[in-house]
């Protein structure tokens, strides 16, 4: 899933931190499969191989996610403080070298130049592009679960009405579908008819 995560987008470079924890990660695996295969097992031991494997594998998963959504920030930061160059140079200064930093593996910078320049003009917009991140990153779970119910075993009707609300260009209501499971309130289960995890239906 790491690598999946890496792969999504296209870095112009991936930095030294990511191969260590890479390598960290494999190492660990490696060590728990060899505990696997001795005889006799020893369970204290093997619990120690299986703890470490999974701390390392999820440290690589959340750099890699965090590596990937600064880097897109931070290319996002750019296009949008492109408009001002124009009429800015500082802007335009600090634009440049937010560009130099990112085709050298170091998105934290860039963003940070990109922020820092765009501030002079509006001051809200870390806050926007955060609100902006979040509510791509919900609309990617949602996606997900709702194809995760298309390629499952629900009936025809379920598929047709997840499919509409998927291709429709206001993903409102998907969203409120998808975003959570139904839960028992004290009178039971109780909800809005119709498909989803967040919906009353036959599942």
């Amino acid at each position: 899933k790491a690598k999946n995560k890496i792969n999504s987008y296209k870095l112009p470079v991936i930095p030294r931190d990511y191969y260590v924890e890479l390598a960290e990660a494999t190492e660990a695996i490696k060590e728990m499969v060899k505990e696997l295969n001795k005889q006799p097992i020893s369970i204290k031991t093997l619990n120690v191989r299986v703890d470490t494997a999974r701390d390392l594998v999820l440290k690589l998963y959340n750099t890699a996610s965090v590596l990937v959504k600064t880097a897109y920030m931070a290319e996002m930061s750019v296009v949008y403080g492109n408009r001002f160059r124009a009429t800015n140079h500082n802007i335009d200064l600090s634009l440049t070298k937010s560009e130099s930093l990112f085709y050298k593996g170091n998105f934290k910078s860039s963003l940070e130049f990109a922020i820092n320049a765009i501030n002079e003009i509006e001051p809200d917009f870390y806050s926007t592009l955060k609100s902006t991140m979040e509510n791509k990153e919900l609309l990617q779970q949602v996606m997900s679960k709702a194809q995760a119910w298309l390629d499952g075993n629900y009936n025809e009707e379920t598929k047709a009405e997840i499919r509409r609300m998927m291709d429709a260009a206001d993903k409102t209501e998907l969203i409120e579908s998808f975003y959570k499971d139904l839960e028992f309130g004290t009178g039971g289960l109780r909800g809005i008819m119709g498909s989803g995890s967040n919906r009353m239906n036959i599942y």
